[in-house]
């Protein structure tokens, strides 16, 4: 065994596994082998040249290779550099060689010339190859200036075959329908064949390796049928080498080539000028499990794929409060943080310069998740439920066509975000496992196409309003009762729409209100929401109408901040609950009251803080009180911060959430006396003050 086998596994189409000698072995006694790569994979170049080298030591050096990497005009320029006509430095400046040729092929070029082996080049120039596309006419008159470098008869290619380009290839190129006898695809394909074939003819007593890129190879499609067309006795093998980072869970694949080679995804070449290595990474999240004995087979499990700007720890305690003791949840975590406009941390799944990325990289995240819960937890087999709601939504797209291991799971998008890579992506090979995808929103025709080509037929429906409606459509699909709020027969007078209120059942409805909505505000008034529904309140989110809807009381979440700051102290009042530094070394809490707010109540927040702090273990973190409104007491406080060597502070308003012009006033308030510290905010206690009310559990 050699050390390139413990970087691959490889199959034959029978699901035989072989080691790359057995795999030589077999390859030996054929007349053309054609090998299919991922041209910038550093582990499939490895391959490629053992295969060479395999096969030369086989076959005596009677090998001939031909290359995708070279056109037919540079043909004399590779014969002189293989006869040591030309040194190499030359060679390069004249044959025109792929911008990865020195990661990429020049191993294999290198070991051609010292074993005496012949090298040709298997394309026809690419501008002269343009000329041709205007059918068949234009083609023979192109041809008869340069008739070594194009075949001399273009064959046809069948309809599987551009049925998996057009897979391939969405909204780029011809549609169907058109006649692509001569188009660039197919030129590609033919030619390439055209110089295997003349390679097998003129040397009968040599083996022709082919290397090209996966596509022309694959099926026995593209160029292979075409090298069929031309001599159907040459039989062509094929060989895919696939780039993977999980070796231990590849299978067979019978019907992508003879032989499927699966390479270590370790590093890449150059593309566009940035070369790459790949590096482990993980995708993390949140596991809420119910108290007590599990029921007979298990929990019914929600994974929750949040929005972008939501936090998880928000979306675990939400759904706590909706599902009770009667589910498992998973809130998974978006693996990329970032700073949100209004000024605090927040994560995202995706950057519009690497959606495909991105997604694949959380995809198969995902599946490892769910396969880790189904063997691990105590979780039914079904249903399991993978929800995904804005940047979520599509990422629970994405993993419902690619995703592997998602056998039996439901998935539905909420209000899902349609960036390009989901127009344009290619629609996979193989079908789906899931077993029900709903969309709720308005998917376009290209969207469709792709679940579609994934043999997914989505359920479309209305995106439900934020909270409870949305709390429903969960609760339906794991399969669990609706939760009616529980209203006494003889309930207690509306409570006020203040934070701290005392959360009596009632009869009137309440309004949540958000005036600026934002992702995150979003959330901490869903949640909010949540926790008034699960304590028998008719509780609804409303946004973006400040007076809410006839007939309810009111609580403006993100409006008057001054009544917020006082009503959260009987929340706070005893100390605890308040959000904790992001350094337990260097860090510190700063709670930045309102500007307006009344004197008293200033003074009640700050004699908070020395019960907060003799609360706490040997390493104590400092909690101060600022006022918006008193830049001299913020520059006491931050002076103070310096000389004791905290450097990384979390501001948080005094109120439930703060709208983006308010987190602006208090950046404009902070920041002048912050000079030398690191600054975390967040916008509020909405979601803290929900955590609080809820304990001890939460």
């Amino acid at each position: 065994m050699t050390a390139l086998d413990h970087e691959v596994r490889i199959f034959d189409a029978r699901g035989r596994e072989h080691t790359m000698a057995s795999m030589l072995d077999a390859l030996t006694e054929h007349r053309v082998v054609m090998l299919g790569e991922t041209h910038i994979d550093d582990v499939t170049h490895r391959v490629e040249h053992a295969v060479l080298e395999g096969l030369a030591d086989r076959r005596d050096d009677r090998l001939v290779l031909t290359m995708e990497m070279f056109e037919r005009d540079v043909q004399p320029v590779l014969d002189r550099y293989l006869a040591g006509e030309i040194d190499e430095a030359a060679m390069l400046e004249q044959a025109r060689p792929w911008t990865n040729y020195r990661t990429g092929y020049r191993s294999l070029v290198e070991t051609a010339r010292a074993r005496g082996i012949e090298v040709r080049a298997a394309n026809a120039p690419r501008s002269t190859m343009m000329k041709a596309t205007g059918g068949a006419e234009a083609y023979q008159e192109i041809r008869r200036e340069h008739p070594t470098w194009l075949p001399a008869e273009v064959f046809a290619a069948s309809e599987a075959y551009w049925a998996r380009v057009d897979r391939t290839i969405r909204g780029h190129g011809p549609g169907r329908g058109k006649d692509r006898t001569y188009s660039v695809q197919n030129l590609w394909d033919n030619t390439m064949a055209d110089a295997v074939v003349e390679a097998a003819r003129t040397n009968p007593e040599h083996l022709v390796l082919h290397v090209t890129g996966s596509f022309h190879i694959e099926e026995h499609e593209g160029t292979v049928a075409q090298v069929n067309r031309r001599d159907r006795a040459l039989a062509p093998v094929t060989i895919s080498v696939v780039p993977t980072f999980d070796l231990a869970r590849v299978q067979a694949d019978p019907e992508r080539a003879d032989f499927v080679v699966y390479a270590h995804d370790y590093a890449q070449g150059p593309r566009g000028g940035a070369l790459a290595v790949a590096m482990p990474s993980s995708l993390d999240y949140r596991l809420e499990l119910p108290d007590g004995p599990p029921p007979e087979g298990g929990w019914p499990l929600l994974v929750w794929l949040p929005d972008d700007e939501q936090r998880s720890e928000d979306a675990v305690l939400r759904w706590a409060l909706t599902l009770g003791a009667e589910a498992a949840i998973i809130v998974v975590d978006p693996p990329h943080r970032t700073r949100a406009r209004e000024g605090w941390l927040v994560q995202r799944w995706a950057w519009p310069s690497s959606w495909s990325e991105d997604l694949s990289a959380a995809a198969v995240g995902l599946s490892r998740i769910i396969e880790y819960a189904r063997r691990r937890l105590p979780v039914r087999e079904a249903p399991v439920v993978l929800v995904g709601e804005g940047a979520g939504g599509t990422l629970a797209l994405w993993a419902a066509q690619y995703g592997t291991d998602l056998r039996g799971v439901e998935v539905i998008a909420i209000d899902p975000q349609w960036p390009r890579a989901l127009r344009s992506a290619v629609i996979p090979d193989d079908p789906s496992a899931v077993e029900r995808l709903e969309v709720m929103g308005a998917p376009d025709d290209a969207v469709l196409a792709g679940l579609r080509g994934a043999t997914l037929e989505p359920e479309i429906s209305a995106i439900p309003a934020a909270g409870g409606p949305r709390d429903a459509v969960v609760r339906k699909a794991l399969g669990l009762a609706d939760v009616a709020p529980k209203v006494q027969p003889n309930p207690s007078p509306p409570p006020s729409p203040d934070p701290a209120a005392p959360m009596a059942t009632q009869a009137r409805p309440l309004d949540v209100v958000l005036a600026q909505p934002s992702p995150l505000s979003i959330s901490w008034a869903a949640l909010y929401t949540t926790m008034l529904t699960a304590r028998g309140h008719q509780a609804r989110l409303v946004l973006g109408d400040a007076k809410g809807t006839p007939k309810a009381t009111t609580l403006a979440f993100d409006a008057d901040p001054s009544g917020h700051a006082e009503r959260l102290l009987d929340v706070f009042g005893d100390a605890k609950g308040l959000p904790r530094t992001p350094d337990v070394f260097a860090g510190a809490v700063v709670l930045i009251l309102p500007a307006k707010v009344r004197k008293p109540v200033t003074e009640r927040w700050a004699a908070l803080t020395p019960t907060i702090e003799a609360g706490q273990g040997f390493i104590k973190t400092p909690y101060r009180v600022v006022r918006q409104g008193d830049p001299k007491g913020i520059a006491t406080v931050m002076d103070e911060l310096r000389s004791k060597g905290r450097t990384e502070v979390l501001l948080v308003p005094v109120e439930l959430c703060a709208t983006a012009d308010r987190m602006q006033r208090y950046f404009d308030a902070v920041e002048p006396a912050a000079e030398g510290l690191s600054l975390h905010w967040l916008p509020g206690l909405g979601a803290h003050a929900v955590r609080h009310l809820q304990a001890p559990k939460h």
